[in-house]
């Protein structure tokens, strides 16, 4: 049996070239993976892991005009803030998310200096440490300078973020670039040009900034409001984001929240407008939903909220999340969020009773046909000069594997220029493709889609992969198809390259171990030979078993540049 060569690369399970043992022939197959390369930040779910940073300006200005927190006679704190409520509002939506998806979020909290007070971690439905932490930090920090937040939250995304979580930034602020107290026009002129030039940093690794300037209305009308305006607007357009100036804060800032985080779950919200309790809010879903997700947001922390199904029953209060019950729930001083695994169609009712002001609630509803990636191969780090051979396994939401897709097509966009658009061809359980060699650097997104009009489903994914200059292996022997007797020693020929070269007297500098191994399937493997160097950059080495069976060729390179960095290929 003889099947075409495929290329893996990851770190999860092994690239697979299939060596199947016979008397009196030993036949080389090459085969692919049985189950995706699911790397830490990549899901089979309905929503996209999400790797998001919150940036909150703490600024005097923030403290003194733009949103103020509020106290009771007693000086019991009533409203901590809408800023604050929108932060738990956000962890509240991710941490309830029960489609299986895992969310990261970070917070970081500026004024004159800036610190992460939530470093980018899992956020889930036990958020007593986030809130505490929130609420700790919350305090009056001074000036504004905006570099400083940026420049933080770009560390915590390269060094937390998941390679395949989808990352965001979303930075409120007042708007005005003030990195000490009464800035001279020239330091928030330099500032202003900074952050700007940070922006292309972010874009450049495809973290999107979100912005929303709260500022009120006297500062609107002031004669620099314009130029914090187009700053924040221009981060927005050059990392592919969206800019928000909500014009009060108690509606407009909750709304521009939830509209960034629909975008990041890839679905719609239905957020309503704030009422005076007693009041009631009504939301009709349609059939075959995944889950519904429910948010309230109240002005006064006694308003009680009840949720009533379209059968008339309430939804209980569960004391934590209990995914097994199909009702998550958490909540805050001013927001209770719920989400409910499969809902029923029909009209469900949230009811706002007692408490003395507003309150408003929102819907999010997860459909279910959305198809789901598994990618295989490449990377999300790919050498330059090396063929980037995709394949990806398709599932449906319960996961079980889509074999029968009609043109599946990768549309391939590069940094720079015109990309490439290819169709996958289905082989056994995979939509596999080989797209040339690029020697372009940067990031390069590959945009997957398949027949609108499938009645399984619809698969509309985007992923990103690095293309960086690295030492790659190119496999030269054994060919694909070729035959050798069992027992018979089976030699292993890999060449050195640099982008589409290859090197024939490898970098002294650059230390580098190239190795090969037969794994068994179903898990035995024999242990690994280096391969020695032998002419104009070619590693060699022989491999021999005696038992009957199937087997995985796995050659790897595993350096360290003489610069300290490290690097793998597979």
């Amino acid at each position: 049996m003889l099947i075409d060569i495929y290329f893996m690369n990851s770190k999860l399970i092994f690239y697979r070239t299939l060596l199947s043992l016979f008397l009196p022939f030993l036949g080389l197959l090459w085969a692919s993976a049985a189950s995706p390369n699911l790397a830490e930040g990549q899901s089979l779910a309905s929503v996209p892991d999400l790797d998001i940073i919150l940036i909150i300006d703490e600024s005097g200005s923030m403290w003194v005009r733009n949103d103020k927190p509020t106290y009771d006679n007693k000086q019991t704190l009533t409203h901590p803030g809408w800023r604050i409520v929108g932060a738990n509002l956000l962890a509240g939506l991710l941490g309830v998310d029960m489609s299986g998806s895992k969310h990261h979020l970070g917070v970081i909290m500026f004024g004159t200096e800036a610190k992460v007070v939530h470093p980018l971690g899992a956020i889930t439905a036990d958020q007593n440490d986030f809130q505490s932490k929130i609420n700790k930090n919350h305090d009056n920090m001074g000036a504004t300078d905006i570099v400083k937040a940026l420049t933080l939250a770009k560390n915590e995304l390269d060094s937390k973020g998941r390679p395949n979580a989808r990352k965001a930034v979303i930075f409120l602020s007042d708007g005005v670039c003030e990195p000490i107290d009464k800035t001279p026009a020239e330091m928030t002129a330099k500032c202003n040009e900074d952050a700007s030039d940070l922006a292309k940093t972010f874009a450049q690794k495809g973290y999107p900034i979100f912005t929303i300037a709260l500022t009120d209305d006297a500062s609107k009308k002031g004669d620099g409001y314009k130029i914090y305006e187009n700053v924040w607007q221009q981060i927005a357009l050059t990392t592919n984001a969206l800019y928000f100036a909500p014009k009060k804060s108690e509606e407009d800032l909750i709304t521009a929240n939830i509209t960034i985080l629909g975008r990041l779950f890839e679905t719609k919200v239905d957020i309503r407008e704030p009422q005076n309790t007693p009041s009631e809010f009504t939301f009709d879903l349609e059939s075959d939903l995944e889950q519904v997700e429910f948010g309230i947001i109240k002005f006064d922390p006694s308003v009680r909220a009840i949720i009533i199904r379209p059968d008339q029953t309430t939804v209980l209060k569960p004391d934590s999340c209990k995914p097994d019950s199909g009702v998550c729930f958490i909540s805050s001083l001013s927001t209770e969020v719920y989400s409910i695994k499969k809902p029923a169609a029909g009209r469900w009712v949230i009811k706002l009773q007692d408490g003395r002001g507003k309150a408003s609630a929102l819907s999010i509803p997860f459909t279910q046909n959305k198809l789901n990636i598994g990618l295989l191969r490449p990377r999300n780090i790919h050498p330059a000069g090396k063929p980037m051979e995709i394949a990806i396994q398709v599932q449906d939401r319960n996961t079980t594997l889509v074999k029968e897709l009609q043109e599946v097509k990768v549309d391939i966009k590069p940094p720079e220029g015109v990309g490439a658009n290819m169709a996958l061809k289905s082989v056994g359980e995979q939509y596999v493709g080989q797209n040339k060699p690029t020697l372009q650097k940067g990031r390069h997104l590959l945009k997957f889609s398949s027949q609108k009009d499938t009645k399984i489903g619809v698969l509309d994914h985007e992923i990103p992969v690095n293309v960086i200059l690295q030492e790659w292996i190119k496999l030269i022997s054994p060919n694909p198809g070729a035959t050798a007797s069992a027992n018979v020693t089976i030699p292993i020929r890999a060449q050195l390259m640099i982008n589409t070269e290859s090197v024939n007297v490898p970098d002294g500098g650059t230390q580098r171990v190239i190795s090969a191994r037969l794994i068994q399937s179903g898990g035995g493997q024999l242990e690994a030979i280096p391969l020695k160097l032998g002419q104009n950059g070619i590693y060699e080495g022989n491999l021999k078993t005696d038992r009957v069976g199937d087997y995985i060729l796995r050659v790897e390179m595993i350096g360290k540049a003489a610069t300290g960095e490290s690097f793998e290929d597979v």
